[in-house]
């Protein structure tokens, strides 16, 4: 089985930190995820590669021995390049890293087939055009959910002042259970 993975990753480099996001197709479904980038990458071009990293690691976790072949889309054509197969070993050592963590999972059981996409053109142009803007968002988000996540705390006053107000005996806090799906759930149907 083949899938096809689309991967995309979001780098701030005032606060060194990285998002990433991957959308993945097969016949058995989707994978659509996100997250943030290991603490060890330091540029934007390690971010692109952890998140194909991450794409693959994905895939293969979900299908495993059903996947033959990975076709790769990124707009990072240094990234692509790196995962290629026969690629030089690259002298930047967390690229080298992240090299061998691909090759590693793939190593003589998947094929991958790594296609360049045009990055940032209009959403509403094509599928591939909307599916790469989709993980150039979501990478965005995966980063600033960092970005709030490291913010300080606030001072011990305005802790203070925030806490909710007394409530009246017999009344609760919890709110009724909205019907449905969530709309927070991370699998990606």
């Amino acid at each position: 089985m083949w899938v096809t993975l689309y991967t995309d990753a979001s780098w701030h480099p005032e606060r060194r930190e990285g998002g990433w996001a991957v959308w993945a197709k097969s016949e058995l479904g989707r994978i659509v995820r996100s997250g943030t980038c290991p603490e060890y990458t330091s540029s934007a071009m390690h971010a692109e590669l952890a998140a194909i990293y991450a794409g693959i690691f994905l895939v293969l976790k979900m299908w495993g021995e059903q996947v033959e072949g990975i076709q790769v889309r990124s707009d990072s054509q240094q990234a692509l390049e790196a995962v290629r197969r026969g690629a030089a070993p690259s002298k930047d050592p967390v690229m080298r890293r992240l090299q061998d963590k691909v090759q590693e999972l793939v190593r003589g059981r998947v094929y991958l087939r790594p296609r360049w996409v045009k990055g940032h053109r209009n959403p509403n142009g094509d599928v591939t055009a909307w599916l790469n803007a989709h993980c150039d968002r979501e990478a965005k988000r995966a980063r600033k959910r960092l970005d709030s996540a490291l913010a300080p705390s606030p001072a011990p006053q305005a802790a203070v002042a925030a806490q909710p107000a007394v409530l009246k005996p017999g009344r609760s806090r919890r709110r009724k259970r909205a019907r449905g799906p969530s709309r927070h759930a991370s699998s990606g149907a």
